[in-house]
């Protein structure tokens, strides 16, 4: 808006499948005119089954053979009879992808939702420069209302349109839609990861870990095997999947809020084992990349370098280790990690102390501009 208020945007979600990206290409080509001309166009998929997992749209018939249609309406996600009858009266599955002009979207904004237009713009208006890319400001941005554009914009305005289209689309939104956006082998199974299967079929097995997953004599199941947690669910039942977590959040379990890798400008680390007064990481540092000058108050760290190059500041003492070498940080002690290699640094951290979270952690200088306490 601050460059070119007339220009058309394309807004799609991340975690959407759309196989064959011609097709894609082709239909925001005919998306185009409509959006130019003002409307606020979504995507509606023509259903191939019943979802229950999807929202849906009632189109109003095309006009003069117009490629793009008026919305009637917008429907919630149907229970399993109600999507029958969606699809034999010809409704669309809603995409949740958009393509509208920016100015037009603002203006339906600010007319509909005008605390969501606000801390948008202050958002963008004291957004800051962070290395290669910019972050919207946090406080206006954490002002804005938490509604979907359906909500706040699509189901109210006079300008939405949609076109349909014919293309593959799956938004990933359940396990059964991965295990169905995947070739099957003869006897309907999706094997990933060091898996082995007998007398099994219809089902999705897949393990993330090293750790061998073995599945006899089911049918129609999806088991998910990660660092954090296993998942064993009938795929009948695979939506409810949601439900699990915020029973999990209710019990308290950290495995709902946290993974065991966790990712920062720098790279990751990884937990490996833990105890009561110790704790073992495994450390990935970008190349380039560099932590904060930091020190701890209750632990203390050893590193032992398995892959690349680290430079180790501790004090004013600035050293290079090599793989295979290691190197002792005392509790107190001012350090930095860096990789000033052009592979990525790989080590081992062993924490012994007393307490061993993530806030014992005062941070002296950052590059990425982190708080100086977590």
């Amino acid at each position: 808006m601050k460059t070119n208020s007339g220009a058309v945007l394309l807004v799609v979600a991340a975690d959407h499948l759309i196989p064959d990206t011609e097709e894609f290409t082709a239909a925001c080509r005919a998306a185009l005119p409509a959006a130019m001309a003002g409307s606020i166009v979504t995507f509606g998929v023509k259903p191939t089954y019943p979802a229950s997992s999807y929202g849906y749209i009632r189109a109003q018939p095309a006009q003069d053979g117009a490629a793009v249609c008026k919305v009637e309406a917008f429907v919630e996600k149907p229970d399993a009879t109600t999507a029958a009858r969606y699809v034999a009266d010809g409704y669309l599955w809603n995409s949740g992808n958009f393509m509208f002009r920016a100015e037009v979207m603002l203006r339906e904004l600010a007319r509909l939702e005008p605390d969501i237009r606000n801390a948008a713009k202050g958002a963008v208006d004291h957004l800051t420069s962070d290395l290669d890319f910019y972050r919207l400001a946090e406080g206006p941005f954490a002002q804005a209302p938490k509604k979907s554009i359906d909500y706040a914009v699509m189901e109210r305005t006079a300008l939405a349109a949609v076109l349909p289209v014919t293309f593959r689309w799956s938004d990933i939104g359940s396990w059964n839609a991965v295990w169905d956006a995947q070739p099957q082998d003869s006897s309907g199974n999706v094997i990933e990861g060091p898996a082995e299967v007998m007398s099994t079929r219809n089902s999705l097995i897949r393990s993330e870990e090293t750790v061998l997953t073995t599945v006899v004599g089911l049918d129609g199941i999806i088991v998910i095997a990660t660092a954090d947690a296993v998942l064993v669910v009938a795929q009948q039942h695979a939506e409810r999947v949601k439900d699990l977590v915020e029973q999990l959040k209710a019990r308290k379990r950290i495995e709902a809020l946290e993974h065991r890798r966790v990712y920062r400008p720098w790279g990751f680390y990884q937990s490996a084992d833990s105890g009561a007064r110790y704790q073992v990481k495994r450390i990935c540092v970008n190349p380039g990349a560099r932590l904060s000058l930091q020190k701890h108050f209750h632990r203390s760290e050893h590193w032992v370098v398995v892959h690349g190059v680290a430079e180790v500041t501790i004090g004013e003492d600035v050293r290079l280790y090599h793989e295979n070498e290691s190197v002792y940080v005392p509790i107190g002690a001012v350090h930095r990690l860096a990789n000033p290699g052009k592979i990525p640094l790989e080590l081992i951290e062993v924490q012994v102390g007393s307490y061993l979270g993530e806030d014992d952690i005062l941070r002296l200088e950052d590059v990425y501009r982190r708080p100086a306490v977590e």
